[in-house]
């Protein structure tokens, strides 16, 4: 059956980056506007009107006729999209929105083959409503927006005003701009694993005040930083900088803050952090870096320098991750802001080399100075210049017992102390540290005279592992009973394939529920009743097995995840995890196989039924719901996804302007791989040698009716040298195509195009010309205060 919609895909490109897709939601050949007088006649609900959503939670979202107008409205096509609140253009970081789920029974809608995010219509029968699972993205994603197009004909037909458009923006409870208070001690028994994310926000749109003009110089220099103990900060707020962290502040040279802290490794420090930094036309991309804490070095610190800058850097300094219930902070997310560290008295991003006098404390940079580039005489509120987002990914168990106390000769032992050393019974188990997946409980006690502390060794903290079950709609606590119809069982699906080639598996086989859309209502919603695993013992073989090894690697699975197709030959996946009570051991872990796959079958795609299109050989009802193989409820396996190389970058020289130098080239880590997916690669950054010779053409410039065009001048040919051999020209390659103008609207969009060597000039040969020509776009359409195009 033909469609109704023809999709089509914005691309929104900037130059050496990936685009960012936008879907054209307008239908095929339509012969009127879209209909804007009766815009609330159809609406986008999500069931419990949530106003925010929870990170990984699984909503239903609802596009349906307004219940308070007159009668029942029947719609025949539809495009339902989740996307970004606000798109940046400018930007290159994959767009984190989470993603849609159909069930097995519906007949109504599909996936887009040709925009992301996004359901259709499977036919055009009168409908008048449809439904759709979300599941929400994971934490630090921002605001998400549904946006949708309904089409009753081609002559009616409505697009994302009123209630077609739902914005929903995560749940936070924490002050992005405050630090927690930093703990004399930590009672955490457990250590720790943390991703820290750096994203870079900062642009001539958030900054507009004298934002540097060679805006492909602007960057965030690498960053550097450490888990730490109390008495170990590299850098501290409102304090002098020390010599390494002036290198690093004026020159952007991590060196010497990273060689002080390598000294201080295995005592002070636990950890030292390193991540790339951001660079134009990258620079509101994100950074990844991985860092481990314990009940001694439990703050982080780090820091990067604003480029171009006199000494100003972002950073934070001594963030506590250890909670004063002897626990660890689970995410958290913390506004960056600029810091002049006071060594140098340049007051904008390209002041003249000005040393202070006298040195300063490091100060937070303020809004009220008229000349600096931050100034705003309403006294606002600056906007943050970068974002981090610290994520706990895994916890080490650890053995708890006090060490060994020599205790002196005049003090007597616990037993002849006479109730000395007498402890408050245990508290109660506290509830798991997570609400699905993998935790961990403690209880307490305390000395009845904590004056002796020093002298007893009794144990005051035991600490066990637990598992959360509740894996969706967590703050739903009024649960429906397994005997309630809407909680009804299907029966048993098809046993899986051995999860084995040889030697003892498991057959796994699911049971779905009739009403999936009041599954996380249901107390019965649980992988030990919707899930079934029997031993299998693939051929007869027996496997040639290392005994040793085998008795190290745990033998406790996750369930099995949800069969990744709604129809025909599928995957499942499931995931290793430490056996309870175990110390966990990296170097183990990394020996055994950690995650196991069986093909799961689902009825054949399109059956008897006759409703469903197709798109070639491939059945419209076949649908991977993602590329990553969600597996409840442990979390996405996921590959790590990287994206293209950038364009080379202008030649950077290591002294003086002109001569030797290199230029670089980046790709950045899109996804990092998750739950036992393919790591990413650990080349992100490429170098190779460039010469800027002493007697460089001036730029030229010449213009056309509509553009002014202007000629960079780098070149790349060998210095001039006087001799009597017959000299070679340098002979280039043609001009490549225009790019895609780098904004969709404004005044500061730029057109770029470039061309190699054929042949370098030789022997004082005619040297080459320039490599990289650049020209406004003669956009006439003005920007919003949020970089987009005011229509």
């Amino acid at each position: 059956m033909k469609e109704m919609f023809l999709l089509v895909i914005l691309s929104c490109t900037i130059i050496g980056s990936m685009a960012v897709n936008r879907c054209d939601r307008t239908p095929d050949r339509p012969l009127k506007p879209k209909n804007t007088e009766e815009i609330d006649k159809y609406i986008i609900e999500i069931s419990g009107d949530p106003s925010s959503y929870i990170a990984g939670d699984t909503y239903t979202v609802i596009l349906r006729y307004n219940p308070s107008m007159e009668g029942i409205h029947m719609f025949k096509d539809f495009m339902l999209t989740v996307e970004k609140e606000n798109i940046q253009i400018e930007s290159d970081e994959i767009q984190r929105v989470g993603y849609f789920n159909l069930t097995t029974n519906d007949k109504l809608s599909t996936f887009s083959r040709k925009c992301e995010n996004t359901i259709l219509q499977t036919n055009s029968v009168p409908k008048s409503s449809i439904q759709v699972y979300w599941i929400a993205p994971p934490t630090g994603s921002g605001c998400i927006a549904f946006r949708a197009t309904v089409v009753e004909t081609r002559e009616n037909w409505f697009s994302d005003d009123g209630s077609l458009t739902k914005v929903l923006c995560e749940e936070l409870s924490e002050n992005e701009n405050v630090q927690p208070p930093i703990l004399d001690e930590c009672c955490a028994c457990e250590e720790a694993k943390y991703e820290l994310v750096f994203e870079g926000l900062w642009t001539r749109n958030t900054h507009p005040k004298d934002y540097p003009s060679n805006i492909w110089y602007t960057k965030f220099g690498d960053i550097v930083g450490a888990s730490h103990a109390n008495d170990e900060s590299f850098w501290q707020y409102e304090s002098y900088a020390s010599e390494n962290l002036r290198a690093l502040g004026e020159n952007g040279d991590t060196s010497g803050v990273e060689t002080e802290l390598k000294e201080k490794m295995g005592k002070t420090v636990r950890t030292i952090i390193k991540a790339n930094g951001l660079r134009y036309p990258n620079i509101t991309g994100k950074t990844f870096t991985f860092f481990r804490v314990d009940s001694k070095h439990h703050l982080v610190s780090f820091v990067t320098k604003i480029i171009p800058s006199p000494d100003w850097i972002l950073g934070v300094s001594s963030f506590e991750l250890c909670l004063k219930d002897c626990s660890w902070v689970e995410q958290r997310i913390l506004n960056l802001y600029p810091w002049d560290i006071g060594t140098n008295d340049g007051i904008s991003y390209n002041s003249m080399n000005e040393p202070a006098t006298e040195s300063k404390k490091i100060d937070r940079i303020k809004t009220d100075n008229p000349e600096s580039p931050f100034y705003n005489p309403e006294e606002k509120d600056m906007k943050p210049f970068a974002k981090i987002y610290l994520n706990r990914l895994k916890i080490y168990q650890q053995i708890c017992e006090s060490p060994e106390t020599t205790v002196p000769s005049d003090v007597t032992t616990e037993e002849g102390v006479g109730g000395e050393c007498e402890t408050t019974p245990w508290s109660e188990w506290t509830s798991c540290s997570e609400k699905c997946g993998e935790g961990f409980i403690f209880r307490k006690r305390r000395l009845l005279n904590p004056a002796n502390e020093d002298i007893c060794t009794e144990k005051l903290v035991e600490h066990d592992k637990c598992f959360g079950k509740r894996c969706k709609n967590q703050h739903n606590s009024n649960l429906l009973s397994a005997e309630d119809p809407k909680c009804e069982l299907d029966n048993w699906g098809e046993w899986s394939s051995c999860s084995v080639s040889c030697g003892k598996g498991t057959f796994t086989r699911d049971r779905k529920f009739l009403h999936p859309e009041f599954a996380a209502q249901c107390e019965n919603n649980d992988p030990t009743i919707l899930q079934q695993n029997e031993e299998c013992k693939d051929e007869g073989t027996d496997c040639p097995t290392d005994n040793h090894k085998e008795a190290e690697c745990s033998d406790n699975w996750s369930p099995w995840s949800p069969c990744n197709v709604t129809c025909g030959t599928g995957i499942k996946t499931r995931l290793r995890l430490p056996d309870r009570g175990d110390n966990i051991n990296e170097d183990t872990e990394s020996e055994c196989s950690n995650i196991e796959e069986v093909k799961c079958y689902e009825p054949l795609c399109g059956g008897e039924d006759s409703t469903g299109s197709s798109y070639g050989d491939i059945p419209s009802l076949n649908q991977v719901t993602t590329d990553i193989i969600f597996s409840q409820p442990f979390g996405p396996v996921a590959n790590c996804k990287v994206s293209e190389w950038s364009v080379w970058g202008p030649c950077e020289l290591n002294e003086g302007k002109c001569g030797k130098g290199y230029k670089t080239q980046h790709r950045q880590i899109l996804q990092h791989a998750m739950n036992g997916g393919k790591a990413c690669p650990r080349k992100l950054m490429r170098k190779k040698g460039c010469i800027i010779p002493c007697h460089q053409e001036k730029p030229h410039y010449y213009s056309t009716s509509t553009t002014m065009e202007e000629t960079i001048g780098t070149n790349f040919s060998e210095p001039t040298e006087t001799t009597t051999e017959e000299s070679i020209d340098c002979i280039m390659k043609p001009w490549s195509s225009w790019s895609p103008c780098s904004h969709s609207c404004g005044g500061s969009a730029v057109q770029q195009r470039t061309r190699s060597i054929e042949r370098p000039a030789r022997k004082n040969g005619k040297p080459c010309g320039p490599r990289l020509q650049q020209r406004d776009c003669p956009l006439p359409i003005a920007c919003s205060d949020k970089g987009v195009p005011i229509m």
